[in-house]
């Protein structure tokens, strides 16, 4: 019984621990995305994308997958050529998981931009981020992804997805 009891208090403090270290790491993540956030803002794409690895890997919405910290970078800039203009954006870590030289990131977003054309558009959405310990002791980002709360199809009126439905 004793041996038991023992037993469970080891586990018990390793789970303490463990959950120290993840809340640590959820504020340090947080205050990371934040100074990513001021970076972008500030038209400084690529020191924000230092907290990439250079082989991460990005999963955006309505594109194809991003291999490399250069592909993320072509795909920022293509974005800001079109036109586009982030105006704000808000990252909110929710949760952190890690374990050895890994961690896990989920949270939610909201991000207000302007569009060619378009106009002002506010946007929210939840994002994963997988995050790699460097030798150095610092964290980059080895790979994320992210979708929209919007369902862009429930805006279109029932006779025009009728017709798309026979094209």
């Amino acid at each position: 019984m004793k041996t038991l009891s023992i037993l469970l208090l080891f586990f018990f403090s390793l789970s303490v621990i463990i959950y120290s270290q993840d809340a640590e790491l959820k504020e340090k993540f947080q205050q990371m995305n934040n100074d990513m956030i001021k970076e972008i803002l500030n038209g400084n794409e690529e020191a924000a994308l230092e907290l990439y690895t250079d082989d991460a890997i990005s999963l955006p919405s309505f594109e194809p997958m991003l291999i490399g910290k250069q592909a993320i970078m072509e795909s920022h800039k293509k974005t800001k050529e079109a036109g586009v203009k982030i105006n704000d954006m808000v990252f909110t870590t929710m949760n952190v998981w890690s374990s050895g030289n890994m961690a896990y990131e989920i949270g939610t977003y909201m991000l207000d931009f302007t569009i060619p054309e378009m106009g002002n558009i506010t946007d929210k959405g939840k994002y994963l981020t997988i995050w790699e310990k460097q030798s150095d002791g610092s964290w980059k980002v080895k790979a994320d992804t992210w979708n929209t709360d919007t369902n862009p199809w429930e805006e279109i009126p029932q006779e025009d997805m009728e017709g798309m439905e026979e094209n």
